[in-house]
């Protein structure tokens, strides 16, 4: 069905409790009764920018929707998720739900 199936163990809440999430391709079309997530800030790294936190140039990598268009290899993004959410630091927008400041803003 074109979705790749995660499985987050939401420890901070009960080590029993799992959550699960869908996400998909960003050029998968979409409607407003999808329960996946499309990934479109992942894309290959093909201009050869290092990442923002570890300077690494690797693909494929998230790119921040700042000002300055940060770039983030996602083993860093994955730590820096897994920090935020343990401090519980995601920021809840009414419109796109729960989300992260751009990692260059620390």
């Amino acid at each position: 069905n074109g979705h790749e199936r995660q499985v987050c163990n939401l420890l901070f809440i009960s080590p029993s409790i799992f959550q699960e999430f869908y996400f998909k391709c960003g050029a998968h079309p979409t409607t407003d009764s999808e329960t996946s997530v499309a990934l479109n800030l992942i894309t290959t790294n093909s201009r050869c920018i290092t990442c923002i936190t570890c300077t690494d140039i690797r693909s494929p990598v998230l790119v921040f929707q700042c000002v300055h268009r940060h770039v983030i290899c996602l083993d860093c993004f994955h730590l820096y998720c897994v920090t935020m959410l343990n401090d519980r630091q995601f920021i809840h927008d009414p419109q796109l739900g729960y989300s992260l400041p751009c990692v260059g803003m620390f």
